[in-house]
């Protein structure tokens, strides 16, 4: 509850492919599934349409509503280890697991290997970007 003239401060990711490093996972993972490739990685960067965040939120009864796009670095010490958060660190491990669990290290040293050749290794250095939003109660 939010009382009139509160603020209402949130985030959201920015698309996926504006988010290095969880696109290049997608698009690594996807590619070892002929077929229904899970999509685990485009649930976290699905709300990022500026004009429908401010349609929901002026539904909602909020006013002076403000987008603003945050571009940040995201470093990590190795691909490795990004790699292993990316593939272990999130639901789509269950998914592969039910789907292709002898497979798992092979696509986990894949996007290690995708990520050291696109943003370097010892450290990764890649781009995030998020949309950070308020907007007033009426």
């Amino acid at each position: 509850m939010l009382k009139p003239g509160g603020t209402f401060l949130f985030s959201v990711w920015d698309a996926i492919e504006r988010n290095d490093l969880a696109h290049t996972a997608h698009t690594t993972v996807t590619k070892y599934f002929d077929e229904n490739p899970p999509d685990f990685y485009q649930v976290p960067f699905s709300f990022f349409d500026v004009n429908e965040i401010r349609l929901l939120m002026s539904f909602a009864g909020f006013a002076d509503i403000q987008i603003a796009p945050l571009a940040f670095p995201s470093t990590a010490p190795s691909a490795a280890e990004i790699a292993r958060g990316l593939v272990h660190g999130n639901p789509i491990i269950a998914s592969l697991r039910e789907r292709c669990e002898s497979k798992i290290p092979e696509i986990e040293a894949d996007v290690a290997s995708v990520i050291a050749g696109k943003f370097g290794d010892n450290p990764v250095r890649a781009k995030m970007n998020a949309l950070v939003c308020a907007a007033t109660r009426s």
